[in-house]
């Protein structure tokens, strides 16, 4: 884990200025920074922006393989799974129930 990876900030800026434009973008963002939230021990932001990805990815089309393909490999400390959709993201935030 890095030094600032309970850092979200910058990225919590760029999640909230894309999460009505681009879904399928902020989709990933919310996913990391529920990542980064989860590693510092912070479960109820964990838990916010862990819906806020699966809410987000149901926004999205995600029927082939194409539409699940990550569009980040990296975002803040968190590496994004190369295929990720709200059931990957249910998985890598367990135990949290979301």
């Amino acid at each position: 884990m890095c030094a600032n990876c309970s850092d979200t900030g910058e990225l919590e800026l760029q999640f909230h200025e894309m999460k009505e434009s681009d879904h399928r973008e902020a989709a990933e963002y919310a996913y990391a920074i529920a990542m980064m939230r989860m590693r510092s021990g912070d479960r109820s932001g964990a838990l916010e922006f862990g819906r806020e990805s699966i809410k987000l990815f149901d926004l999205c089309i995600m029927n082939e393989y194409e539409d699940c393909a990550a569009r980040n490999q990296r975002l803040g400390c968190v590496e994004i799974p190369d295929l990720i959709h709200q059931g990957v993201v249910r998985q890598r935030l367990e135990p949290l129930v979301l």
